[in-house]
């Protein structure tokens, strides 16, 4: 008969394999085990990172206190590792749970990406809202996209208060200067959406 950490480890094994096998991607990847440690690698932004997870000796019928860390590179600290961290304290989580949470984020994080190279390429027309997750991004990856990009694209996207699609050709309204609004809805509009003061016309802005 197998002991509880022989059949904890038994269990995660079989756990991990069937959930990658359904789920995995190149850019989410088993790694492979030892002891009672999962070893993943993620690939962002086109490099890669490995996380480790530890999972009780007693799984699956005990299954709190679950441990993420990031094996490498060390220098950079992914927020949703805290996160996850807290979870598995205070809740019941198995780790097909845990794996599913990861791969939420690390997609979060590609939609973010996809949207600042394409502002960086001048080529956002199709970027369509993404960049409303911008302030999730803030809470979940690294400090050097939350502290940049991020903020650079939040100044530079708005949106039309009447459609809310992208404004990327930023128009002013004369005289009372604002310009929240697209141009389709514009040639619709005898007054201002945000101030009602009568249109005289409308002049196109360049950055």
């Amino acid at each position: 008969m197998l002991n509880l950490p022989s059949r904890a480890r038994e269990f995660a094994i079989c756990e991990t394999k069937e959930w990658f096998k359904k789920n995995g991607s190149y850019d989410f990847k088993l790694v492979g085990f030892y002891e009672h440690n999962i070893v993943l690698v993620l690939i962002c932004n086109y490099s890669k990172y490995l996380i480790e997870i530890e999972y009780p000796s007693e799984y699956p019928r005990y299954k709190k206190e679950h441990k993420l860390s990031q094996l490498f590179p060390s220098n950079v600290e992914f927020r949703f590792i805290q996160k996850i961290n807290a979870e598995c304290m205070q809740k019941n989580i198995n780790l097909s749970q845990i794996f599913a949470c990861i791969y939420r984020y690390l997609n979060k994080f590609q939609q973010i990406e996809d949207v600042i190279h394409q502002v960086r390429q001048g080529n956002i027309l199709y970027a369509t809202r993404m960049h409303q997750q911008k302030y999730s991004a803030e809470q979940i990856f690294v400090d050097k996209i939350k502290d940049t990009e991020i903020k650079q694209l939040s100044k530079k996207i708005k949106e039309c208060v009447i459609c809310f699609e992208n404004i990327y050709v930023k128009y002013v309204i004369v005289p009372c200067g604002h310009t929240s609004t697209c141009l389709g809805c514009l040639a619709n509009l005898k007054t201002c959406p945000i101030c009602k003061t009568d249109i005289e016309k409308y002049v196109k802005v360049y950055d």
